[in-house]
């Protein structure tokens, strides 16, 4: 069993609430849900989370700023961001603020929970 593990997700949208909340539920990870980038950073501050999750299907060069700014709170903390699609240019510049991984959305569960466990096992917080 799988304790203490814990992720936070920046989205409005409710189908990737979905989602996560039950690929995280699978995993045995307790999920929190942040819907504006204020609470988000907010409560990343205040507490440890061994996963950072941000949609950025919105506005990628929105997404770049608060990625620059997570990265600053919290550097060893494992980011996935998510998008509705995204340019090889966007990509390089995501990944070049050490991003763990760009999902494109429709994310399917399947590749989602192996995303999930490749991460949290990189934090160093889960053993396989």
């Amino acid at each position: 069993m799988i304790e203490n593990t814990s992720a936070i997700l920046l989205t409005q949208d409710k189908e990737i609430i979905s989602l996560f909340t039950s690929a995280t539920s699978e995993l045995q990870t307790k999920l929190v849900e942040k819907p504006d980038f204020a609470s988000f950073i907010l409560e990343m501050q205040e507490n440890d989370y061994e996963l950072a999750i941000c949609d950025c299907s919105r506005s990628l060069s929105e997404c770049l700023k608060w990625v620059k700014v997570i990265k600053k709170i919290r550097p060893k903390v494992p980011l996935i961001v998510i998008s509705s699609e995204i340019d090889k240019t966007s990509g390089g510049k995501l990944y070049e603020e050490s991003i763990y991984h760009l999902c494109e959305k429709p994310i399917h569960k399947e590749y989602l929970k192996q995303i999930l466990t490749a991460s949290l096992t990189k934090s160093g917080r889960r053993n396989l």
